[in-house]
């Protein structure tokens, strides 16, 4: 292998580990794997949404059924609630970028 196919090789591998790594801010989430984190991750016990059969169940927070928000106001509420309302009762779950984006896609979702 010529040292110019390893250097392009390696500046592949390079790009694949960026993009798997990535921060999550670029990427574009998943409305699916946002449904499914709104019930893994507890958001369902507290929120209703129509799209999460058994969500609601402890009424605590607002319905999230027709709430949508641009991406930025929801990655900075999803990641640390109280920085940005002090004293709300939404847990700072500690989610990643890539569960953040995910749970954006889903709840700006068209229904």
């Amino acid at each position: 292998m010529s040292a110019a196919s390893r250097l392009a090789a390696g500046l592949l591998l390079i790009a694949v580990g960026l993009a798997a790594c990535g921060s999550g801010a670029d990427r574009t989430g998943s409305a699916e794997r946002g449904a499914t984190l709104f019930r893994d991750k507890g958001c369902a016990d507290c929120h209703l949404h129509a799209e999460v059969a058994g969500s609601g169940r402890v009424p605590i927070g607002p319905s999230l059924t027709s709430y949508r928000n641009d991406p930025a106001i929801l990655r900075r509420w999803l990641t640390d609630p109280a920085a940005i309302k002090p004293g709300t009762k939404m847990p700072t779950l500690g989610l990643s970028d890539g569960e953040i984006a995910d749970l954006i896609a889903f709840l700006n979702a068209e229904p």
